[in-house]
């Protein structure tokens, strides 16, 4: 191999790391600047979350997470995020906490399949403009669930009553 082909290759690796070092620097002065905006931001698994951004939330996602490291029990969640029109310093931020658990489900090894629903309606404060269409989401989706898995409602279970209703109306 000549030399002039392995100075090429070093010339090669070392463009490709400045340009991973000015990315990489890009980054934390971007990161400084959101320090010293937001003191109290915190970054749960490289997603940047805001306690006190209720008033600019506009999108919603519902999963489905484990439950630890459990397979008997799932839980589904809510992840709720600024629209792309409020986007801070180019990023989507997200609320504290990240996930917020709706509703746990448990599949026993024996017996029936249950879940039980929690207080959905106290995680979105009323600052939030779109609380009653992410109500309306969240028992909608749940409602689903509970048809599609033939899941039985536990009886500690937040607003049983009107979910059951729903159901039969469905």
């Amino acid at each position: 191999m000549k030399l002039d082909a392995i100075i090429s290759s070093i010339d090669r690796d070392i463009t490709y790391h400045e340009k991973q070092l000015t990315s990489i620097k890009n980054k934390r002065e971007k990161l400084v600047d959101l320090a010293k905006l937001y003191p109290d931001m915190k970054c749960e698994n490289n997603v940047y979350c805001l306690p006190s951004i209720w008033d600019k939330v506009s999108c919603m996602r519902l999963d489905r997470a484990r439950n630890g490291y459990s397979y008997s029990s799932m839980n589904i969640v809510a992840r709720f995020s600024v629209g792309s029109r409020d986007l801070i310093a180019g990023m989507k931020i997200h609320t504290d906490p990240y996930s917020n658990i709706i509703a746990t489900i448990n599949y026993p090894y024996k017996g029936s399949k249950t879940i039980e629903i929690f207080d959905y309606s106290k995680l979105i404060p009323d600052i939030c403009p779109k609380k009653s269409r992410f109500v309306k989401r969240i028992r909608s989706r749940i409602i689903q669930t509970i048809s599609n898995s033939q899941l039985d409602i536990t009886a500690n279970s937040f607003d049983k009553a009107n979910i059951e209703k729903l159901i039969l109306l469905r």
